[in-house]
Order: C-alpha cells, then sequence, then structure tokens
C-alpha cells in the first residue's frame, strides 16, 4: 500500500509538471505570437508611412509638375520687380517647409506684448499684407509657443508715396490714415520713419517667420504703454462689442 502511495504521489508531481510545461508552452507561443504580430504591424506602418511620401506617388508627381508649370507661365508674365519679389518668395517658403520638420520653438526667445518684431510676411494675395516688415506682439508668447499673434507695421510714407508730408501736424496724419490703422509715429531704435499699426491685418504667425530677435541676448524695442493702449481700443473697436 505505501508503494502505491508514492507511484501515486510521483505521478501526481508529473502532470504537474506537465500541466506547468503546456502553459508555459502556450505562454511562449503566446508571446511569439505576438512579436511577429509586432512586427508586421511596424512594417504595415512603414509601408503606409512609405506610401504618403509625393515621391512614390506618380499621380501627385504628375499634378506637382503641371501646377509648377502652370505658375511658371504666370510668374514669366509678371512684371519684373514683381516677379523677382515672387520667386525670392518661392525660395524662401521653401526653406520654411525644410525647417518645419525639426523646428523647435524653444530654441527661440519669449515674446512680450508690446515688443517690435522683424517678420517675414511672405507673398499674399490681393490685399493681405506681406514682404519683410515690423510688428507688434500682440500677447505674451512662451520659448514653447509654436507661433505669435502680431499686428504688422508700415510707415506714413509708404502709405502716401509721392504725398508733400511737410507741415503736416501728427492730428492731421492721424486724420487722413485709414480708420482700420493706428498712427504711432517714431518708434526709436527700429527706423526713422512715422509708422503705422495695420489692426485689420493683425494675424497668428508661425515663429519661422521671426527674423529678429530671435534670443534673449538680442536687444529687442518696445512701444509705449500709451501707444499699446491706442492698439488696444482699436482692436476692441474693431473686433469686439465692448465700449472702450
Amino acid at each position: 500500500m505505501k508503494k502505491t502511495d508514492e507511484v501515486e504521489e510521483v505521478e501526481a508531481k508529473a502532470a504537474v509538471k506537465e500541466a506547468e510545461a503546456v502553459v508555459e508552452a502556450k505562454a511562449a507561443v503566446k508571446e511569439a505570437e505576438a512579436v511577429v504580430e509586432a512586427k508586421a504591424a511596424v512594417k504595415e506602418a512603414e509601408t503606409v508611412e512609405k506610401k504618403l511620401l509625393v515621391n512614390d506617388n506618380s499621380e501627385l508627381l504628375e499634378k506637382l509638375d503641371e501646377n509648377l508649370e502652370k505658375m511658371k507661365s504666370i510668374v514669366s508674365k509678371m512684371p519684373e520687380k514683381k516677379g523677382d519679389i515672387f520667386i525670392d518668395w518661392i525660395k524662401t517658403r521653401a526653406d520654411y517647409l525644410g525647417k518645419e520638420v525639426d523646428f523647435k520653438p524653444s530654441s527661440l526667445r519669449a515674446y512680450s506684448r508690446g515688443e517690435v518684431i522683424l517678420v517675414t510676411l511672405g507673398f499674399n494675395v490681393g490685399s493681405e499684407f506681406g514682404g519683410e516688415h515690423f510688428g507688434v506682439v500682440v500677447s505674451d508668447s512662451k520659448k514653447n509657443n509654436p507661433g505669435i499673434n502680431i499686428i504688422p507695421l508700415t510707415s506714413y510714407k509708404d502709405e502716401f508715396e509721392g504725398v508733400d508730408l511737410s507741415g503736416l501736424t501728427e492730428e492731421d496724419i492721424e486724420k487722413s490714415i485709414n480708420n482700420n490703422s493706428v498712427y504711432l509715429g517714431n518708434l526709436p531704435g527700429i527706423n526713422e520713419k512715422l509708422s503705422i499699426a495695420l489692426v485689420n491685418q493683425m494675424q497668428y504667425i508661425s515663429k519661422i517667420r521671426v527674423k529678429s530677435p530671435k534670443s534673449a541676448k538680442q536687444k529687442v524695442e518696445k512701444i509705449s504703454d500709451e501707444q499699446l493702449n491706442k492698439l488696444d481700443d482699436k482692436i476692441r473697436k474693431m473686433y469686439t462689442k465692448l465700449k472702450s
């Protein structure tokens, strides 16, 4: 009887080990299947990513060539000066597209409300303001913020080219400008021109467009509190129903 008990105990232990081996085997199979599925998912993702490239899509490449030819035809008929500006903008825009991949806003300084920065607005459509201009920062923008709100500036002379400005008072100038703008006058440290803030052209831009200042070490000019209040009042009147 004692021998039978021992045999049963041995057999029971063997059965337990066999069961454990089966469980381990099943776990190993599941793990192997998971690895295979993961590899397949990675391969599929890489394939999808590859398909998303324009260079791998013959239809998109053909579409690109057609539109580039169309644009070339239009630009070739532009006045020389306008065409030169547009061609320069194409180069700049291509540079921006290249920078977007690795652009880190934190590499630039933080910007504060009222600061005046130099930006490139590009070659835009119709009456949209474009080109390289100074702009007033409308709201604070931290280092990690990829964009910034600005009101572009132009000069009174540029707005009224050919007009005799001698003898005009500040009141005369303020009355003569567009109702959607604010006359800021001379901005020390910026240039010697009389500046106008184009409030109706206020816009949010990528910090990639900022030309200067880019680092905290670079000097930055700022408009006065009085000038900033004028901008706030104009924004309030143009875009809200709030009373000043």
